[in-house]
């Protein structure tokens, strides 16, 4: 028996995980040190998609169990194609096949949904990410609780309350 899938839209342009950027800086006792931060653009995006996953997942509680998580980018159409590319592009005749990279764009959408749709990323055993253009770009991620007990169950009790009562 599996839950309904959760689906969030994070409207606007989808960003990929960016590089992390690295600052020194000397702390009170004069040592120089270094502080690694998510550059602003990703994570101004996180920000958005967290108040998106927060407002989905309203009265429901956190998934502690394995999910599947899926990712359809839609981009918008180059401005500067001529109107019969544009329009091939919106049938889907013509693939995203630029930068970023599919891969690229799970990171970020992962990290949002911590703590918010599920405890940590590592309950993810299924992914996929899909690009596409669209009159409205969004990112959109659909995640679907599994069957199965995760890895850290820590009695047949415990494993048994997983699967239904079912030993």
């Amino acid at each position: 028996m599996t839950a309904e899938p959760i689906v969030i839209c994070v409207p606007g342009k989808p960003e990929s995980q960016r590089r992390a950027k690295a600052r020194a800086f000397t702390n009170k006792a004069g040592r120089t040190m270094a502080q690694v931060y998510d550059p602003a653009v990703s994570r101004d995006w996180k920000a958005v998609a967290r108040i998106a996953a927060a407002e989905k997942m309203r009265g429901r509680p956190v998934l502690l169990g394995p999910v599947r998580v899926s990712v359809l980018a839609q981009f918008a159409v180059p401005r500067g194609w001529p109107d019969w590319k544009q329009e091939m592009a919106l049938a889907g005749r013509i693939k995203h096949t630029t930068k970023p990279d599919a891969d690229n764009l799970l990171k970020p959408a992962k990290d949002a949904l911590k703590s918010i749709v599920w405890q940590d990323d590592s309950q993810v055993v299924d992914e996929r990410a899909m690009k596409e253009y669209s009159a409205s770009p969004a990112l959109w991620i659909k995640v679907t609780p599994l069957e199965g007990a995760p890895a850290g169950v820590k009695s047949r009790k415990a494993l048994a309350e997983w699967q239904g009562g079912v030993t």
